[in-house]
């Protein structure tokens, strides 16, 4: 299923922006803690929980994976309001390589449902 959105809409909740484009303070807007069965996985990486500090910004939980040795994100999940769960995970990753916008055109695969979400 396919989620069409305005990203202004998306860019609204303050912590959202905070948190995607990397200038926030995580320790201000969440509680920081290792994942309670296991703090590092059989890779070496580290398991956190980020609970938002202030409900209702759009993200109250946050489970991200971090390289044990580059302290990269790998992986983040997060579930919205409407009970869906979001895993988005990293590879290959590269920093400061000036991607063209062309990179980001996407197209809806054949037999995947779009929703336009309300304005």
């Amino acid at each position: 299923m396919v989620y069409v959105q305005n990203a202004e809409d998306v860019y609204r909740s303050r912590m959202a922006v905070k948190f995607l484009s990397g200038i926030g303070n995580l320790s201000e807007d969440f509680q920081l803690r290792f994942a309670k069965d296991n703090p590092i996985d059989e890779e070496g990486n580290y398991l956190l929980i980020l609970t938002a500090k202030e409900k209702g910004t759009g993200i109250d939980r946050l489970h991200l994976t971090v390289d044990g040795k580059t302290f990269q994100i790998i992986q983040c999940r997060f579930s919205d309001d409407y009970g869906n769960t979001t895993r988005l995970r990293f590879s290959d990753i590269r920093t400061n390589t000036g991607v063209s916008d062309k990179f980001f055109t996407f197209n809806t695969p054949v037999g995947v449902e779009v929703v336009n979400m309300p304005q």
